[in-house]
C-alpha cells in the first residue's frame, strides 16, 4: 500500500460540523509528564473485553490463574498492562523529535490524549493507519498538532474499525459517550457463568473454573455444582482470604495491609475492632494498602483485617 502525509479532501472530516464537548479538555495543555489517561478513557477501554472469571483471560489479557478469577484480580492484572502500555506511549511521544521539533511532543491536552491513548492500544501504533486508500504517516500532524487532521487519518483506519473512530471522536471533540461500569461488567460476567453453565456450554476446565469464580463472587454455589465439590470449593476460597491484626496503642491510627485494597466495584476489606465489623467510610477509610481508622480507638484494642480476592 502507498504511503500518505495528506488526506484528500473528500475523505476529510469536517470537525467544525460538530460540538467539542468540553472545550477544556480538548485546547488546555498539560506538561506530557504530568499527563495520564482519564478514569472515562480507562474504562472506554475496559469494556473493549468482558470479565470471563473462567477461561484465563479476564478482561481479555492471559491470566497465570488457573482456579477461575475475580473481577478484581482481572482487572489488576489488566490495569497493569494498561499502564505498562501508556508508560510505553509517552516515551514514544516523547521521542518523535525531528530537526524542527527536536523535544518531540512536550504537552498535548487531555483528550487528544486520551483519544491518541485509545488508538495506541487497539492498534499498537500511533505513527501509521491503515486506511483503504493507503497508510497515512501520522508523525507530522503529530508533531504540529493538526489534530484534525490526524482525527481525519484516524477515523479512516480499517482496523477495528469501531474503536478508532471513538478514538478519533475523544481526540478531537472531547466525547467519551457513556460505557458500562465495572459494576455492570461484573454483573453480567457472574449471569454469563450462570446462563453458560446451566445450558451446558462450558467444558470441563471451563466448569472447573466457572465453580470457584461464581462461588468467589457471589459467595454461592453456581447451579448444579455437585454437593461432593462444594466444600473443597469453599476451603480454596478461604485459603485465598488474607488475614492481618493489629493492635491499637491509643495514638496510632494508620496501619499498613500486607496489599494494596479495592473498595469498588465490591468491599474486598473487612474490618473488626475487638468483634465488631466497622464500616468503610465512617469508621474507617482505605487508600492503596493503608488502612486509617477514624474510629476512636483505644489502647489495646485489636483491630482485625481479612482481605479478599
Amino acid at each position: 500500500m502507498i504511503m500518505l502525509t495528506a488526506i484528500p479532501t473528500y475523505f476529510n472530516t469536517t470537525w467544525t460540523d460538530y460540538t467539542i464537548r468540553d472545550n477544556d479538555l480538548y485546547t488546555t495543555e498539560i506538561d506530557i509528564n504530568n499527563v495520564y489517561a482519564s478514569d472515562s478513557l480507562i474504562l472506554i477501554a475496559l469494556n473493549l473485553n468482558a470479565y470471563t472469571g473462567y477461561n484465563n483471560t479476564g478482561y481479555g489479557v492471559k491470566s497465570t490463574l488457573d482456579r477461575g478469577i475475580t473481577e478484581q484480580e482481572s482487572y489488576d492484572i489488566w490495569i497493569q498492562l494498561f499502564q505498562s502500555t501508556q508508560r510505553t506511549l509517552k516515551k514514544q511521544l516523547i521521542s518523535l523529535g525531528t530537526s524542527k521539533t527536536p523535544a518531540g511532543v512536550t504537552s498535548i491536552s487531555q483528550s487528544v490524549y486520551d483519544g491518541l491513548m485509545l488508538y495506541y492500544w487497539v492498534t499498537g501504533t500511533i505513527l501509521t493507519v491503515t486506511a483503504s486508500e493507503g497508510i497515512y504517516d501520522t508523525k507530522e500532524a503529530i508533531l504540529s498538532k493538526n489534530w484534525s487532521k490526524l482525527a481525519s487519518m484516524i477515523m479512516r483506519s480499517t482496523v477495528y474499525k469501531q474503536h478508532c473512530i471513538r478514538a478519533a471522536t475523544v481526540l478531537r471533540l472531547a466525547d467519551y459517550s457513556t460505557s458500562k461500569s465495572r459494576t455492570w461488567l461484573r454483573t453480567n460476567g457472574i449471569y454469563k457463568m450462570r446462563a453458560n453453565n446451566q445450558i451446558g456450554l462450558l467444558n470441563n476446565d471451563e466448569l472447573r473454573q466457572a465453580r470457584f469464580a461464581y462461588y468467589a463472587e457471589t459467595l454461592d454455589f453456581l447451579p448444579l455444582t455437585p454437593d461432593s465439590m462444594k466444600r473443597d470449593i469453599a476451603k480454596r476460597y478461604n485459603e485465598t482470604t488474607s488475614s492481618q491484626t493489629f493492635i491499637a496503642n491509643g495514638t496510632v491510627t494508620t496501619f499498613t495491609l500486607s496489599k494494596p485494597v479495592s473498595m469498588d466495584p465490591v468491599e474486598k476489606l473487612q474490618v473488626k475492632v475487638n468483634i465488631d465489623i466497622i464500616q468503610h467510610l465512617f469508621d474507617y477509610t482505605v487508600n492503596g494498602n493503608i488502612l486509617t481508622i477514624t474510629k476512636e480507638l483505644i489502647a489495646g484494642d485489636i483491630i482485625s483485617a481479612s482481605i479478599k480476592i
